[in-house]
């Protein structure tokens, strides 16, 4: 009997070391949804299964163990094979049937996507737009609140021909229906000419844009030119009566009628030198050509923000320059017809006019004290 034992349990492990290393007999694991063991048994050991069946079994919920051959289990594997692609064929492209189906309405052909996708984006846009018009209106409204709040003008010039002239109304009725007043223009006028440097040459063309340009941007009205306007003394800031009805016609030399209160162009220029900070003396046209040295009107020679432009009897100021396009911002109290105004005049000018460098005199601190 140990004899018998003993030869069996060499052919086990014969067996072994062959069919495993053969791949003729392994093992397979346990089926969870019957609970079985299938194992691989060489039709060549059918006489050694005995021996090696204790080594393939376990205990099962059903205590059972199949063994098959490998012809039977190529089958079983195939037919498990094909039932598994199925399941997996079925649980991939069912899902993917159904999302192609709740998409294909998403799909760029349908007319209702289109329509829409259209009304969207254009709901969208107009919103867009409509916050940019808010928050340029917010930005316009913060910068008018910063300057009224600072009380000064903009240093910038600029032409006045869409403002309308005063014309039998003043300049201080003007404002109080514009919901301003004189006395807020004029502490926006010192400010303005505080702030760009008073007893300057800089603070002298605030005090000429103030009453020009100015006026224009932010109350679209002009002062109207008048004959000996501005001679009879010293004018400090603007006065309120500017653009009224004169107490009866006032006519000049020449036999020209005027109506309205105002300045004429000594009177203008000597207004803005006077409230730019210098002890200036109201003076004629033909005076100034003494205040500083005289150049030809050329693209050669560029003159600078506050020198004068002589013209056979008249006196404007400079007030802005554009190198690039060769051009001067003139301020004048031109005529009847244009009042005081803001124009622009060509670097080359006309042959008669003058240039007249304020330099020396705006650099003699002792001309300052106006």
């Amino acid at each position: 009997m140990d004899s018998e034992n003993q030869k069996n349990s060499e052919s086990l492990t014969k067996f072994k070391e062959n069919d495993y290393r053969n791949n003729s007999t392994f093992k397979v694991p346990i089926n969870s949804s019957q609970n079985t063991l299938r194992g691989i048994a060489s039709p060549t050991r059918a006489n050694n299964m005995n021996p090696y069946i204790a080594d393939l079994s376990l205990q099962t919920q059903n205590n059972s163990l199949e063994i098959v051959n490998n012809e039977q289990l190529n089958e079983k594997i195939s037919e498990k094979a094909e039932t598994q692609e199925e399941i997996v064929e079925d649980s991939d492209s069912s899902p993917d049937t159904t999302l192609k189906t709740k998409l294909s309405f998403l799909s760029i052909k349908n007319p209702y996507v289109i329509l829409v996708t259209i009304s969207i984006l254009t709901f969208v846009f107009i919103i867009f737009v409509f916050l940019v018009i808010i928050l340029s209106e917010i930005d316009v409204d913060a910068k008018n609140n910063s300057s009224s709040s600072s009380g000064s003008f903009s240093t910038n010039s600029s032409t006045t021909e869409s403002c309308s002239q005063l014309s039998g109304k003043s300049l201080a009725d003007t404002l109080s229906e514009k919901n301003s007043s004189i006395e807020a223009f004029n502490e926006k006028i010192k400010s303005s000419i505080e702030s760009a440097g008073k007893g300057t040459r800089e603070g002298v063309v605030a005090a000429a844009l103030s009453i020009t340009s100015n006026l224009c941007e932010e109350y679209s009205v002009r002062l109207p030119y008048k004959w000996g306007g501005g001679h009879n003394s010293k004018i400090n800031l603007a006065d309120g009566s500017w653009g009224a009805n004169l107490p009866s016609v006032y006519y000049n030399e020449a036999g020209v009628a005027y109506l309205y209160e105002g300045l004429d162009c000594s009177g203008f220029v000597s207004w803005a030198i006077y409230n730019g900070g210098y002890n200036f003396p109201i003076t004629s046209s033909e005076d100034f050509l003494k205040y500083g040295q005289t150049h030809d009107m050329s693209d050669s020679y560029v003159a600078k923000p506050g020198d004068l432009v002589h013209h056979s009897g008249h006196i404007m100021m400079i007030v802005g320059v554009n190198e690039d396009a060769k051009t001067y911002d003139v301020a004048e109290a031109a005529n009847s017809k244009d009042g005081v105004r803001v124009r622009t005049m060509k670097f080359s000018g006309e042959s008669s006019n003058k240039i007249i460098d304020m330099s020396q005199y705006y650099d003699n601190k002792a001309n300052v004290g106006g």
